[in-house]
């Protein structure tokens, strides 16, 4: 990365130059100045001057192994996927609740539990329901 922005001035440099002037002009001051600024802070002089730290050496050995390029955009893209499906999910359900909330009683056992289990001779009551479904009546 530090090859790509010290090369990138120069690359960009002839299609700047058919800049309009004021463009051309403000865009040269700037990195000029960015590069003056970036060699004089580099003098250790001035940067005792200034109280600014050393700059921190790491050791290569210490530091997390860091993966390639390629494998790091999968594992973003893999991270990014699954941030995804999760909201997804939470949206579902979310979903889910508000229609639960709202609306007819919606089935949601083969049986119920409330009722004492009945004979199987009979399966139809007095007024033609069935009483294997006693909550028949709730469903919308």
């Amino acid at each position: 990365m530090k090859a790509v922005f010290r090369i990138m001035p120069l690359v960009i440099l002839p299609f700047t130059i058919s800049f309009p002037t004021a463009v051309f002009t403000y865009w040269l001051t700037s990195n000029v100045f960015s590069l003056v600024q970036v060699g004089f802070l580099r003098i250790p002089a001035v940067r005792r001057k200034l109280k600014i730290p050393d700059r921190i050496k790491h050791d290569p050995s210490v530091l997390p192994h860091s993966e390639g390029f390629l494998k790091s955009m999968k594992s973003g893209w893999k991270n990014a996927q699954s941030a995804q499906q999760l909201q997804e999910r939470e949206r579902r359900i979310k979903h889910h609740l508000d229609l639960a909330s709202k609306g007819p009683l919606r089935q949601t056992f083969t049986h119920n539990p409330l009722q004492q289990k009945e004979s199987s001779s009979t399966t139809l009551g007095g007024d033609g329901r069935d009483k294997k479904r006693p909550w028949q009546d709730t469903i919308g």
